[in-house]
């Protein structure tokens, strides 16, 4: 995606059987790590983008609250069992 929205004239489609859960959440994801937004900033530019509902459930979005905690915290996060490991993110 990176590659195809440098020059700002590419358009993605990511989408999934309701686009109301999975797909928000891939993108709500990508603009988090890849843009440098909070949870509730990604969130907010997805809702204006769609004009339509945007309602990750409780896991993804507890998986993007991890990212965005690995973000903050200059991309260390911790594995199931508590080991840290460094993200292959890039800031």
């Amino acid at each position: 995606m990176d590659e195809l929205s440098s020059d700002g004239s590419s358009r993605v489609l990511i989408h999934c059987s309701a686009a109301i859960s999975r797909s928000p959440a891939v993108v709500t994801g990508y603009l988090i790590r890849r843009r440098g937004m909070s949870l509730g900033e990604g969130l907010k530019v997805l809702k204006g983008a769609r004009g339509r509902q945007v309602n990750p459930n409780k896991r993804f979005m507890r998986q993007l609250e991890e990212i965005e905690r690995e973000r903050e915290g200059e991309g260390l996060g911790f594995d199931n069992e508590g080991e840290e490991w460094e993200s292959t993110t890039a800031a």
